[in-house]
């Protein structure tokens, strides 16, 4: 009897989980607080330990020397995947990771793929050139506007290339001119631009405030600044960078995942143009028109759009 209530005891005891057998990790340049892309890949990571059941552990590193401190580190650990969110400092990536052929690292926004280093690179020149018809489209004006101020983004400054390859397209005499701030949304209404671009990654409250007052119109990359200003906002640039970490995470889980660029282009869902529900480009079915030709052109490589180096 005291054999049989022992052997229960232990039975009935809680095992732990085993460890994940899938182990990532996230680096970042900087906090994921003020930034929406750092917060949408923390997101990506919450994503991949849900879906993959996979181990996560997420480190900020600012300097390079910390940067390549923490990537030796978490390779040591034998981490399966490790993603580097490191714009500007993808050679460190490279370098770092010729030592650690166990692991593989993604550089996001990165290029120059080789060995155990894919990277992930974003068409966000296909959006822009959405932008760039809706512009032309809403407004008569011969000229459009690109808004600059915001700290600038190395993902969707990408967009503007496309802005203005459509704009142009679609205007004879288009023009698109260039002004920075609160103070450029001024400038750009002296000029008779009615609506601009803004590919900041956090729009400035002050840029938006003084566009409700002059009536200039935006397509900005702030996803909150269309749910606080429905009536600037024309269209939202769309980036589902979680969306594109856990597809690469399947790869890497899988066994599949190549020393190559994973591109996402207007076609994969992870790039795209978001009408403000209720503007121009939801209601008026010109401008749905206008748009819905221009993304089946893009996506069947009929529009081909001119990349800014990175």
């Amino acid at each position: 009897m005291l054999l049989v209530l022992l052997f229960g005891s232990a039975c009935g005891e809680k095992q732990p989980p085993p460890p994940p057998q899938f182990r990532t990790a996230l680096l970042l340049d900087r906090g994921a607080a003020q930034n929406p892309l750092r917060r949408a890949a923390v997101v990506g990571m919450e994503r991949i330990r849900s879906e993959l059941h996979a181990g996560v552990v997420i480190q900020v590193a600012t300097s390079g020397q910390e940067q390549r401190r923490r990537l030796r580190a978490l390779a040591a650990q034998q981490r399966n995947l490790v993603f580097c969110m490191l714009p500007g400092l993808g050679y460190v990536v490279t370098e770092e990771a010729a030592a650690y052929p166990d692991s593989w690292f993604v550089a996001i926004g990165g290029k120059g793929p080789q060995g155990n280093v894919a990277a992930m690179s974003f068409q966000m020149e296909d959006a822009g050139y959405l932008a760039g018809v809706l512009a032309a489209t809403v407004s008569p004006a011969e000229v459009a506007g690109v808004l600059g101020g915001g700290g600038g983004s190395p993902f969707f400054d990408r967009a503007e290339s496309g802005f203005r390859s459509a704009f142009e397209a679609k205007r004879r005499r288009g023009r698109v001119l260039s002004a920075d701030g609160a103070d450029g949304v001024d400038e750009l209404r002296s000029e008779g631009v009615e609506v601009a671009l803004y590919p900041a990654e956090r729009a400035e409250q002050a840029v938006l405030e003084r566009c409700r007052k002059t009536g200039l119109r935006l397509v900005v990359a702030d996803a909150a600044a269309a749910k606080e200003f429905p009536h600037v906002v024309l269209a939202t640039l769309v980036l589902d960078l979680p969306e594109a970490m856990v597809r690469v995470a399947q790869e890497a889980w899988a066994g599949t995942l190549e020393g190559k660029t994973y591109s996402f282009d207007l076609g994969s869902g992870v790039v795209d143009l978001r009408p403000t529900p209720g503007s121009a480009a939801v209601t008026d079915p010109r401008v749905v028109e206008a748009l819905t030709r221009a993304r089946a052109d893009v996506t069947a490589g009929i529009v081909e759009i001119e990349e800014l180096g990175w």
